[in-house]
């Protein structure tokens, strides 16, 4: 159980950082007339944030080891 909760937070918190961090703590420019690149990088790093979130989730709801284990190898790229 340790190792899941561990597991399980190590994923949701970068995951929800990464997700609203751009759009809070470190805000980008603004959609305007001309929608500039780091408009597109924020909603992509809003959208990878959230999967491992979900990530983490799911490692802390699944029982199953080999789930686990997926979950967890789906982290690495």
């Amino acid at each position: 159980m340790k190792n899941r909760l561990f597991f399980a937070i190590l994923s949701i918190m970068p995951g929800l950082f990464i997700a609203l961090g751009p759009q809070t703590v470190f805000p980008v420019c603004e959609a305007g007339e001309m929608v500039m690149k780091c408009h597109w990088a924020a909603r992509a790093e809003f959208g990878v944030g959230l999967l491992i979130a979900l990530i983490g989730v799911l490692a802390l709801l699944l029982r199953s080891r080999e789930v686990r284990l997926g979950l967890s190898l789906a982290l690495i790229p």
